[in-house]
């Protein structure tokens, strides 16, 4: 069917113009909701590394970090136990962009595995507190 602008085929055009705008801005917010609900199904299903928990192993799992880098941080803190995220950049080795990299990955909780030695048969409870 042409539209030669007789019997309101500017109107007929609008239409077809604004349906096609629609079926656009529809596939588009499609594709945006399910690309956020993807992004964050990887986010649940990567737990986070404690910083002042997780072994050299663990902490060679994250991106940029290996077998050095891993044990600066353990060697980090046990004199200095973390107590926020940023502080991974005290450590050396550890930059902005290495950290950028990490921040979505890492956690800090509880106290350090290495803020001071058990006494033999010492015992913790579930929270990780000396009893």
């Amino acid at each position: 069917m042409a539209f030669d602008g007789k019997d309101g085929s500017a109107r007929a055009r609008a239409r077809w113009r604004d349906l096609r705008r629609s079926v656009a801005a529809f596939a588009l917010g499609l594709a945006l909701a399910t690309w956020a609900i993807g992004a964050s199904a990887r986010e649940e299903a990567e737990p986070r590394i404690d910083l002042n928990r997780a072994s050299v192993e663990e902490l060679m799992s994250l991106p940029g970090v290996g077998a050095a880098k891993a044990q600066a941080i353990v060697d980090h803190r046990r004199t200095a136990p973390f107590h926020k995220i940023e502080e991974l950049l005290l450590v050396k080795g550890i930059g902005d962009a290495i950290y950028a990299g990490l921040r979505d990955r890492i956690t800090v909780s509880g106290e350090s595995t290495t803020d001071a030695p058990r006494e033999p048969g010492a015992r913790s409870s579930a929270s990780g507190v000396r009893d």
